[in-house]
């Protein structure tokens, strides 16, 4: 017997955000595939020819730093493997590689801050903005909503600023000083994904701010939704619906009809969106989000007792 609850309909005030396949969705695409993405990957390849070239120098001499060096790389290469995982619109949790490359990346750990040592801040400083860069990025990876989609609701992060720990790797470098040499290729590296990171989250940012949404009051139940636009949309359209609930829910629906109508705000289109196989998870979390509201209106109707006498 099928679930009643999916075609019973209530009237609820939600944050929603509609965005429609064929042209909100297609200008993300065109942001991940573009020239900017595409230049910025260019750039990072060629930083990991320069940056395997110099840690293999390394290597060959024995030096000291090699480890450290090696490992913040390895991480980085961590890093761009992700996003462009999903900057193809792929999901890294399904890839063959990604436990290993997860339990791997756990092996390393913050480098040891010497106190009065400029530099050792400097690559601590390097470390724990790649730590959190990682740590955000993998949190979006391990909270996708259905469908795979993914929401990115970090801040843009600035580049990372050397100045701010020391005022001479820039001399040091033209000095040929291998260490610093190798330490600016891994800040350059950095920098260049920190910069496609932010053009994945300002991608994905209609999606990932649900407290930017509108708030609309809308005709919902797990197997579609009703409500009033100023603008038409086509019938059979495909949108993806991402509704704040009790945690964001996003599911694909189809336009049944938009119909024109009159109200005292003018002229406006009664619009109904049938959801395409919605997942369990997300009819349970629109049932229960329904069932909760009931329960708050109706104890708003309860009458209250002021007195026993």
């Amino acid at each position: 017997m099928g679930n009643g609850r999916r075609f019973f309909r209530f009237d609820v005030p939600i944050h929603i955000y509609l965005q429609r396949e064929s042209s909100e969705w297609k200008q993300t695409l065109q942001q991940l595939k573009g020239p900017r993405s595409a230049a910025l990957q260019r750039k990072i390849e060629s930083l990991n020819i320069t940056v395997d070239q110099l840690l293999e120098d390394l290597s060959t001499r024995g030096a000291p730093l090699y480890p450290l060096f090696s490992g913040i790389n390895h991480r980085l290469n961590y890093f761009f493997w992700m996003l462009q995982q999903l900057l193809d619109q792929q999901n890294p949790r399904v890839h063959a590689e990604y436990k290993f490359r997860a339990r791997d990346d756990l092996k390393y750990s913050p480098p040891e801050v010497k106190k009065d040592s400029p530099t050792s801040h400097l690559i601590a400083g390097l470390y724990a903005e790649l730590e959190e860069e990682l740590s955000s990025l993998k949190d979006s990876v391990e909270n996708a909503l259905d469908e795979g989609l993914f929401i990115f609701p970090q801040a843009e992060r600035e580049d990372f600023d050397v100045h701010f720990y020391v005022s001479n790797l820039e001399q040091l470098v033209a000095q040929g000083m291998t260490a610093a040499v190798v330490l600016d290729a891994l800040i350059r590296k950095y920098n260049q994904l920190n910069a496609l990171y932010n053009l994945l989250k300002r991608a994905y940012a209609p999606i990932s701010h649900p407290e930017q949404w509108p708030k609309r009051m809308i005709n919902l139940s797990s197997g579609g939704l009703g409500f009033v636009s100023a603008n038409p949309f086509k019938v059979l359209e495909q949108v993806n619906v991402f509704m704040e609930l009790d945690r964001v829910v996003m599911v694909k629906g189809k336009v049944l009809y938009s119909r024109k109508t009159r109200s005292t705000e003018g002229e406006q289109y009664r619009t109904a969106i049938e959801f395409i196989m919605p997942s369990s998870r997300t009819q349970q979390d629109i049932e229960r989000f329904l069932q909760h509201q009931e329960v708050r209106q109706a104890m708003h109707k309860v009458p209250v007792i002021r007195s026993w006498v």
